[in-house]
């Protein structure tokens, strides 16, 4: 019994040993333990400045960034910069300074300057590719966002340029339409009078410019916030007669037409569009010479579709348009110089490089309109009293008349529910379907020399140059009524101050 005994003792001891080395891991029969797990999830984007679909963003941000998320560690920066801004009409915003710290993950686009306008819908991509540091392999994709800039809340102006501004009196005027209320801008000097020719309206900045055609003012920038007015000079030799026939706004700049008609001549200048930054009033080194040589462009017309970037020069004759009517103690003597044909240049609003040839219009197009949902363009020729409809893709041109005789002169033009309001020198505003068949007349008065016309919120405006009348027509198209304003002397020029 003993000896059984002790056998199984010893046995006992060695199963005993046996399981606890095997469940010690000892032994040739072990288990590894697993790998850790691979790191499979590319980056991926954990925030952004601006947030995406923010609305309010200061138009003066300056910084866009983004910070990515990677739990396997750091991103590896890429060395291209991936990250992109772009404005409403497809524009992406250059000179942007990258940035990218692969331990915080933060990639950033700084500007040295203001680049965004007001109320305005920006998009932002980071492109596709951002790798985890460990596992190169994991890359990012593509991200979007948009983010939309405040000042929209901004209140709806009409401004004139008022071209028989004399000592005491406004050179640029601004109307309140709800209200008809005046304020006057850039007060005339004693010693002098401000021929303001042309005015645009920018509230993408908060500013309107208005030019003159006499002096060597070159062009007023008014603040419409502020109401302070600086001046910006195209010509550093200042000429007694820089004359800038037109102004417009399109793309990244501010475009002014100097005349072919500058004394003394100077073919730097002359017949060439000037282009200034929208947002800091800086002129740029480049000019875009638009006309032949006989040819002076009179009027910019910006493509009212943001994506089309073009712009349109109206050119007529020099001679041409030296004419018009002139009214006193109650008669009008035409002193028109009936002109060559007049042309269209094509301009692209990114670069100012010329699109193609000059397309034919009437003799001496004063102003023109462009249908927004058809491409067309109608403009009013001075010199023989007729539309040219352009078809802006094609580029074939029909010429119709307006039907005037007499002393009867266009001088602007309006597109507004479906017909065309024509400007009459001699104290009228006809209205036409889009065929150019009469269907109305609104009387201004007599000789009050209706010119330039805008529309705004369903009314037209129109300027009522005759130094007798001076004032803005307000024309309801309903029932053709018109009320006036009085406002500067001899207002030119009419723009509105609205999206």
């Amino acid at each position: 019994m003993a000896t059984l005994f002790s056998r199984s003792r010893v046995a006992g001891v060695a199963l005993a040993a046996s399981l606890l080395i095997t469940a010690c891991g000892g032994g040739s029969g072990g288990t590894e333990p697993p790998p850790p797990p691979v790191d499979k999830a590319p980056p991926t984007v954990f925030s952004t400045d601006p947030d995406k679909d923010a609305d309010g963003i200061d138009d003066g941000l300056t910084q866009i960034t983004v910070t990515m998320k990677e739990d396997g560690g750091n991103i590896k920066c890429p060395t291209k910069n991936p990250l992109t801004v772009t404005k409403e009409n497809g524009e992406e915003i250059k000179g942007g300074d990258p940035a990218c710290d692969p331990a915080t993950k933060v990639l950033s686009l700084t500007f040295a300057t203001k680049v965004l306008f007001r109320c305005e819908v920006y998009t932002a991509t980071l492109a596709a590719g951002i790798e985890d540091m460990a596992t190169p392999s994991n890359k990012s994709a593509t991200y979007v966002w948009s983010f939309k800039t405040s000042g929209c809340d901004y209140k709806k102006m009409l401004f004139t340029a008022n071209n028989g501004a004399s000592h005491g009196q406004p050179a640029i005027s601004g109307v309140d339409p709800s209200n008809g209320q005046v304020t006057g801008y850039l007060e005339t000097p004693a010693d002098g009078a401000y021929f303001q020719w042309s005015v645009a309206a920018d509230p993408k900045v908060g500013k309107v410019y208005s030019a003159a055609y006499k002096g060597g003012r070159g062009i007023d920038v008014l603040d419409v916030d502020s109401g302070v007015v600086k001046n910006v000079k195209l010509n550093p030799s200042q000429s007694v007669r820089d004359f800038i026939e037109s102004l417009a706004m399109k793309g990244s700049y501010a475009w002014a037409a100097y005349s072919n008609r500058c004394i003394p001549y100077d073919a730097a200048f002359c017949g060439r569009l000037f282009m200034l930054d929208r947002l800091t009033d800086q002129v740029t080194g480049k000019t875009v010479a638009v006309t032949e040589s006989e040819k002076t462009p009179v009027r910019l017309v910006a493509h009212p579709v943001s994506t089309e970037h073009l712009l349109y020069s109206l050119n007529a004759t020099i001679s041409a348009i030296i004419g018009g009517i002139e009214c006193g103690s109650g008669v009008c003597q035409e002193v028109r110089l009936p002109g060559t044909p007049g042309t269209v240049t094509v301009i692209n609003s990114d670069d100012g490089s010329i699109v193609g040839n000059p397309i034919p219009v009437g003799s001496v197009p004063l102003a023109a309109v462009i249908d927004p949902a058809t491409g067309l363009m109608y403009a009013i020729n001075a010199g023989d009293d007729t539309v040219s409809i352009v078809n802006l893709k094609t580029r074939v041109t029909t010429t119709k008349s307006l039907g005037f005789t007499g002393y009867q002169q266009a001088a602007g033009i309006e597109l507004l529910f479906g017909k065309l309001w024509v400007s009459d020198y001699l104290g009228a505003v006809h209205v036409y379907d889009l065929n150019l068949v009469p269907v109305g007349t609104v009387s201004t008065g007599a000789l009050s020399m209706p010119s330039d016309i805008v529309a705004l919120d369903g009314k037209l405006y129109v300027t009522l140059f005759a130094s007798a009348f001076s004032a803005v027509a307000e024309i309801n198209p309903d029932n053709l009524s018109v009320k006036t304003v009085t406002v500067g002397s001899g207002p030119r020029a009419i723009t509105a101050y609205a999206p």
